[in-house]
C-alpha cells in the first residue's frame, strides 16, 4: 500500500506513474504554484523549468496566448472535469482537477487536440464526399466553400481569383457565416480590400496580404498576436486569425481565404483538419479551371478568339429580345472580309492571318457587357447594349484607325468593309438573320496596310 498525498486522494507512486500528464501544486494569493510534474508531463511539453514555478513559467514554451482560468478559478472541493483551451485552438485538455479546502490542486491533464482534428477531419472529409457526389466539378467550389464555414464557424470563407484584365481580386465563391457576420457589418468588406492591395495602394496578383501567391503558399494567422503588420487591420476589422493559400497558380490564380473572430479559429486543430482537405480543395479547383476552359474553346471561335457563331447567335437573340422589352438601344457593327477569294488564291494562310487581325482588333474595342462574335466564314460581329448611334459612331471610328494601322505583311492587302445598325433607329429586328440584314455601310471599304 502506498500512502496518499494529506488532502489528495492520489499518492506520489500513482502521480509519479499516471500514463498521463498531470500536476499538483497550490493556490497562494491567487497564484497558483505548481510543486511538481510526473513524467509523462515532460514527454507532451519538454521543460527544463524546475519546480516550485508559477504557470506562465511552466507553460513558457507554448506559443500563442494561455488560458489558466479552469486551474486558477477555484472551485467546490473535490472532483469535477473541464475540456480546457489551453492555448485556444491548438492545446485542448480533457482535464480532470480535484481541489481541496485548503487550496491544493491535483490536475490530470491528458491532451486531446489530436483526437480533436481527426474527429473534425472524418465529419468534414464525409460532408467534402457528399458534396462532390451531389455536384459537378464546376459547381462544387461553392457548397464547399460554404460547407467549411458553417463547419468550423469561420466568419466568412471565399475563394478570390485574380482577374488580368481589370488588375483586380474578385471572388470567385465567397460564403459569409449566414449566423455570425451581420449583413450591414462593412468591416470585413474594407479589410478586403485592403488585403488586395500593396503599401503603394496597387493591386497585384503576384500577392494578396501576407500571402505570396505561388503554388503551396500559405499565410497562417493563427492568433491576433502573429498578425505583423497586418495586427492594426485586422484589429479595425475585428479578426483575430485567418488562412489564405494559393490553390491554383498560372495567370489567372485562385486563393482559398478563411478569416475569424475567434483567437486560435485558424489554430493547429481546425488548421490540420483543414491542410488534409486541402488536397481536394486544389483537385476541384483543377477540375473547376479545366471545365471553365472546355466550355470557353467549346464557344470560342479559334482563329478570331472570339465567339463562335452558334452561341453568338443565341447571345444576340437574347439581347434583341431585351431591347425590344426593356427599350433600350442596341447596336450592331459587322467587319466582312470582302477579297477572301483573291487573298485565299494568293495563299490560304492569308486568310486566316486576316482574320486573326480582325478578331484581334474588334476585341480590343469591346466592353465588358458587349458581345462579339464570328458569323459566316469571312465576317465577325460586335453588339453594343445600351449603345446609342452616336455611341456605335465612336466604336466604328476606333475600328477603322486600327484597321487602317494594321501591318499584316501580306502581298494582297486585305479589303474590309464596316456596317452598322442601332435599333430601334434603324427598325425593330425580332432575328439575328433580320438584325445583320439591316446593316447598312456608310462609306467605302477600309484597306488594312498589306
Amino acid at each position: 500500500m502506498t500512502e496518499e498525498t494529506p488532502g489528495l486522494p492520489i499518492s506520489e507512486e500513482l502521480f509519479a506513474h499516471l500514463p498521463v500528464p498531470a500536476l499538483r501544486g497550490s493556490i497562494e494569493d491567487g497564484v497558483l504554484v505548481v510543486s511538481s510534474v510526473n513524467g509523462a508531463f515532460g514527454e507532451l511539453w519538454p521543460t527544463q523549468v524546475p519546480c516550485p514555478c508559477t504557470l506562465e513559467t511552466l507553460f513558457a514554451g507554448l506559443p500563442g496566448p494561455r488560458d489558466f482560468t479552469p486551474l486558477t478559478s477555484g472551485g467546490p472541493p473535490g472532483w469535477r472535469h473541464v475540456l480546457w483551451e489551453l492555448v485556444p485552438g491548438e492545446n485542448l485538455v480533457d482535464l480532470a482537477l480535484h481541489s481541496t479546502p485548503e487550496g491544493e490542486i491535483v490536475a490530470v491533464m491528458p491532451e486531446c487536440s489530436e483526437q480533436m482534428t481527426s474527429r473534425r477531419f472524418h465529419a468534414l472529409r464525409e460532408k467534402a464526399s457528399f458534396l462532390l457526389r451531389l455536384h459537378h466539378a464546376h459547381e462544387a467550389l461553392a457548397p464547399l466553400t460554404s460547407c467549411i464555414t458553417e463547419f468550423f464557424g469561420f466568419d466568412w470563407t471565399g475563394i478570390l481569383q485574380w482577374d488580368s484584365a481589370s488588375c483586380q481580386w474578385t471572388p470567385l465563391t465567397e460564403a459569409p457565416h449566414p449566423f455570425l457576420l451581420a449583413p450591414e457589418d462593412r468591416r470585413l468588406e474594407s479589410f478586403l480590400a485592403r488585403l488586395a492591395r500593396d503599401p503603394h495602394g496597387e493591386a497585384s496578383g503576384s500577392r494578396l496580404g501576407g500571402l505570396s501567391v505561388e503554388e503551396g503558399a500559405e499565410w497562417w494567422v493563427r492568433w491576433s498576436l502573429e498578425g505583423g503588420e497586418w495586427r492594426d487591420a485586422m484589429a479595425e476589422a475585428d479578426l483575430r486569425s485567418l488562412f489564405a493559400g494559393t490553390l491554383l497558380g498560372g495567370t489567372q490564380p485562385l486563393v482559398f481565404l478563411a478569416l475569424s473572430r475567434r483567437e486560435g479559429a485558424l489554430g493547429r486543430i481546425n488548421g490540420d483538419a483543414l491542410r488534409a482537405l486541402w488536397p481536394t480543395l486544389c483537385s476541384t479547383a483543377e477540375r473547376y479551371r479545366a471545365t471553365k476552359a472546355m466550355a470557353y474553346l467549346a464557344q470560342t471561335d479559334p482563329e478570331t478568339g472570339l465567339m463562335a457563331e452558334t452561341p453568338l447567335r443565341r447571345r444576340l437573340q437574347e439581347e434583341l429580345r431585351r431591347s425590344r422589352r426593356y427599350g433600350y438601344f442596341l447596336s450592331l457593327v459587322r467587319l466582312t472580309l470582302l477579297n477572301a477569294r483573291e487573298m485565299a488564291a494568293d495563299d490560304p494562310e492569308n486568310v486566316a492571318d486576316a482574320m486573326r487581325s480582325m478578331g484581334h482588333d474588334m476585341g480590343q474595342s469591346i466592353r465588358n457587357v458587349d458581345v462579339a462574335g464570328r458569323t459566316g466564314p469571312h465576317a465577325v460581329v460586335l453588339a453594343l447594349p445600351h449603345t446609342d448611334a452616336p455611341g456605335r459612331k465612336v466604336v466604328e471610328g476606333r475600328l477603322k484607325d486600327r484597321i487602317s494601322a494594321a501591318s499584316l505583311f501580306l502581298s494582297l492587302p486585305p479589303e474590309i468593309s464596316l456596317e452598322g445598325a442601332t435599333f430601334p433607329d434603324d427598325g425593330t429586328p425580332e432575328t439575328f438573320d433580320e438584325a445583320l440584314g439591316l446593316l447598312h455601310a456608310d462609306d467605302a471599304p477600309l484597306t488594312a496596310l498589306g
